[in-house]
């Protein structure tokens, strides 16, 4: 215990410096009142996690932080605030003498009950922000999706291919397993996959709220930048500590390369780690916009630059230069652009031949020396897993481990590390699987792309959700689907499509009964904003009305 306060004490104080650039980045779109609730409950959370010392203690205490906000937030930027706060270490419920064992249950699975599940069932975006009256603020929060929503031919696409992913992925367990594991299997999955893509595409109904959530993304990972920053020049890791004390050990949590150690928060890896803040990266540039160059915005993505160096990861960085490389390729201005990413190239350059500059060099994917193996194995991988996936074409294989060409792969620690997701899932669910899967991110990225043809100049905001969403792809490319990798690229889906979908609304002709007092307007993408709203990823125009709104209306008439 006296190991777990003292890593709390450090990742407190580190904390500090990341909320007061948190609450200056976020200030034009999240209330003080609200960014209170959100530091909060991720120090409750944070607290709760080092001195619960039993992992389902800290579940009780995430249900109290939970109805403690449920009056100052929405439900959806609280899931992202709130996972991140430990790692996500699967424990064993019990069957209570009736079968082995129930479930395999981390923190992520219960914040899905907690959170997510109430805002499909209540059929608003998860707003716990009611009027003196008791009533929610808008009506467009009250109601179940609009049939425009509804009507949303792509999305509907989208939730049909992940049912089938969800159930394909359930029905294949039969093959090494019987009924019991089958319905864990599907609960797992539930509460993985469906809750998170159904919650956040059908759960935000206004521009607004897409970008609290993206926001809400960087807030939760700033903290765990700098810790990652602290954990490399102390070569000490401050997370661990909470899975031993929860009897989940973590399994070669200690990385060094190039001599030093790599960060990993509570993400349980380097590479998990540097995901996280690749993605987080994305999220700032989306919710910046005109502000990218003010100072605030600066810190806050050094900030994360430096977490994205500390993991040594290549294969986040390899996604956000991918990242990078998309916003200036689909930029308006993509010439001036191309012009100062090279002008910058050229000003870096005398730094490598500096003693800094080389080590770089030797870290950088392709043309470094440092662990070149494991580009090796990875090619290895990719051709042995071929053959795998050869023989068991349609519907892959339950002991694909077990074939003579994967146990080549077994590497020094025993294990074989299947380090690409799309491989992982042909392996496991055949060319069937992963047709779903690849056809859902292909439906969800043309949705966005259809966006952005909208108008003759597409805004830097929905230009970057789109290449966060490709970076994505390319890093799990480089990583099985651990650890937070999964609920992440299922969240930015699901937003996506609740994006889009708000979208489509918003192009709907106004209804006759629609009160004039709140002026509403058409898809504007890439269009200069009002002063008072300079962040928007679309038009700040709503297309719904308050009920105080309309009674002050009423009383004017």
């Amino acid at each position: 215990m006296s190991e777990n306060i003292r890593a709390l004490v450090y990742i407190l104080i580190l904390s500090i410096p990341t909320f007061y650039v948190g609450r200056i980045v976020s200030a034009d779109l999240v209330s003080r009142k609200e960014f209170a609730v959100w530091r909060n409950a991720w120090y409750a959370s944070t607290i709760a996690v080092f001195l619960s010392g039993n992992f389902f203690v800290f579940a009780a205490a995430l249900a109290a932080i939970c109805w403690y906000a449920r009056t100052g937030t929405s439900r959806l930027p609280l899931y992202i605030i709130l996972l991140f706060t430990t790692p996500p270490v699967a424990v064993t419920v019990g069957g209570f003498g009736l079968v082995h064992y129930l479930l395999l249950l981390n923190h992520a699975h219960v914040l899905s009950m907690l959170l997510l599940l109430p805002v499909l069932l209540s059929g608003h975006g998860g707003s716990a922000q009611r009027t003196s009256s008791g009533a929610y603020p808008s009506a467009a929060w009250t109601t179940p999706p609009s049939p425009e929503m509804r009507r949303s031919r792509l999305g509907n696409v989208c939730d049909i291919l992940v049912v089938a992913f969800v159930v394909l992925q359930t029905v294949l367990q039969y093959r090494e397993a019987g009924t019991t594991h089958v319905i864990r299997t599907a609960v797992i999955h539930t509460l993985t996959i469906a809750l998170p893509y159904f919650a956040f595409s059908r759960g935000v109904r206004s521009i607004d709220e897409v970008m609290k959530i993206l926001l809400a993304f960087v807030i939760a990972v700033l903290p765990l930048a700098l810790i990652g920053v602290f954990e490399v020049a102390k070569s000490w890791l401050l997370y661990p500590p909470v899975a031993s004390s929860w009897g989940v050990p973590l399994i070669h949590a200690y990385i060094t390369r190039e001599g030093s150690l790599r960060a990993t928060a509570s993400a349980e890896g380097p590479i998990v780690f540097g995901y996280l803040v690749m993605v987080a990266i994305g999220c700032l540039i989306a919710t910046s916009g005109e502000l990218f160059r003010t100072v605030k915005v600066r810190a806050a993505l050094a900030i994360l630059a430096a977490g994205l160096v500390a993991s040594l990861s290549r294969g986040p960085w390899v996604g956000t230069a991918v990242l990078l490389l998309i916003l200036v390729m689909i930029s308006p201005r993509r010439a001036a652009n191309s012009f100062k990413l090279i002008g910058a190239g050229v000003l870096m350059a005398p730094v490598l031949f500096t003693p800094v500059g080389e080590r770089a060099l030797r870290l950088l994917p392709f043309v470094g020396s440092v662990d070149v193996e494991n580009v090796d194995y990875r090619k290895q991988l990719l051709e042995n897993s071929l053959l795998v996936i050869e023989r068991n074409l349609l519907f892959g294989s339950a002991d694909y481990l077990s074939t003579p060409e994967m146990q080549e792969m077994v590497q020094g620690q025993g294990i074989i590390d299947v380090v690409n997701t799309f491989v992982q899932i042909a392996l496991e669910s055949g060319v069937v699987g992963l047709a779903l899967f690849v056809l859902f991110f292909s439906c969800v990225l043309l949705g966005l792309a259809g966006l952005l043809k909208q108008e003759a100049r597409p805004g830097l905001n929905l230009r970057a959700v789109l290449a966060t969403l490709v970076a994505i792809l390319v890093t799990i490319m480089t990583v099985s689907s651990i650890s937070f990798i999964p609920y992440v690229y299922w969240i930015m889906a699901g937003l996506s499509i609740g994006l889009v979908r708000t979208a489509q609304v918003r192009r709907q002709p106004m209804d006759a009964s629609a009160s004039p007092t709140r002026p509403t307007g058409n898809l504007r993408i890439g269009m200069p904003m009002p002063p008072s709203r300079p962040r928007g990823l679309l038009s700040p125009a709503r297309t719904c009305v308050s009920d105080d709104d309309a009674r002050r209306a009423s009383e004017a008439e």
